[in-house]
């Protein structure tokens, strides 16, 4: 009981450092299947006590080691548990680096197989690793209120050239039409004083997700310079582009605040979408619509009409959807 007590601690000590969802416990499990494996990258073995190796099947952690020397050279001896068959799938996680890497490479669980020996390891090729991608908020600014404000993670990268989607918030409550894309934009607000609001910007690879970088956007007070700059009347662009498909921008003017209801209507009067709905700044204002609907399905194509209410005031203009 002592040795099987100590052998729980000193896994638990040499594990520790993992990622929080790499957990198993093997008694939640009937069957194990061994693999005795080497990790190359670009023909090089791993020899390194920092790296750890895991065995996935659905999604789920179900064995854990690390590497270490052996008479037949560095290689990792891993349990995999599981209660049925299945494929078994694997990452690798660099303490150094902090940084969960995936192999693509998979292999069948079989209830007491066994893959490799000491003599002739199960290679694992790790060429392919996937690495987190980098996200990149661009340079503070300072901007006066009343204009548009362009966001810029467009040098976000990923180290494996791989698409990237992009998640804008921010600490002001700002609504952005869009902050799903790599350049958002809106109207920044009027102020009583320059105030300094930070935006922050994460983008994922659909794997892994990055960490959090950060701007300052700063919002000058400059409203008594500027005042003939703003907006003397209500008024709704035409959407850019159009015809398009499936992303257009509606721009609208407010003189001054204003509770703001923009929608979309096909062509036999049926609301199609509802925009907007909410009290907004004077101001030069933009929308993006998606081509979707209220319950977020893709619409067909057609001519359409937006319509913007405001304060009593109604400007309806026409766009047209492509497909």
């Amino acid at each position: 009981m002592k040795s099987q007590l100590l052998l729980w601690i000193l896994v638990s000590v040499s594990l520790a450092d993992i990622p929080d969802t790499w957990t198993v416990n093997p008694q939640d499990y009937q069957y194990n299947y061994t693999i005795t494996a080497q990790l190359t990258i670009n023909s090089d073995v791993i020899s390194d006590t920092s790296k750890v190796l895991a065995a996935f099947m659905n999604g789920q952690c179900r064995g854990i080691s690390e590497f270490s020397d052996s008479e037949s050279g560095w290689m990792s001896f891993l349990v995999v548990h599981s209660n049925s068959l299945g494929p078994i799938t694997f990452q690798y996680y660099d303490r150094e680096e902090d940084v969960v890497h995936i192999i693509e490479e998979a292999i069948a669980f079989t209830p007491s197989g066994s893959v490799g020996n000491p003599d002739d390891p199960f290679v694992l090729n790790g060429a392919g690793l996937n690495q987190s991608p980098v996200a990149n908020a661009g340079v503070d600014q300072s901007i006066g209120e009343g204009y548009t404000v362009y966001l810029d993670g467009s040098e976000s990268y990923d180290p494996n050239n791989n698409v990237l989607g992009y998640s804008w918030s921010n600490n002001a409550g700002i609504e952005l039409p869009n902050p799903n894309i790599a350049s958002p934009f809106f109207t920044a607000p009027l102020v009583d004083q320059d105030e300094q609001y930070l935006f922050f910007l994460q983008v994922t690879d659909g794997t892994f997700i990055s960490e959090i970088d950060t701007v300052f956007i700063t919002i000058e007070y400059r409203l008594s310079v500027y005042s003939h700059y703003l907006p003397k009347e209500y008024s709704l662009l035409q959407n850019y582009p159009n015809p398009f498909n499936p992303i257009t921008t509606l721009g609208y003017n407010l003189p001054e605040y204003s509770h703001v209801n923009i929608s979309i209507y096909d062509m036999l009067g049926n609301k199609v979408k509802t925009l907007i709905s909410q009290d907004q700044d004077v101001g030069y204002q933009s929308i993006i619509w998606d081509a979707t609907n209220d319950y977020g399905y893709p619409v067909s194509a057609g001519v359409y009409l937006y319509q913007l209410q405001a304060n009593g005031v109604t400007r309806t203009k026409k766009m047209v959807l492509l497909k």
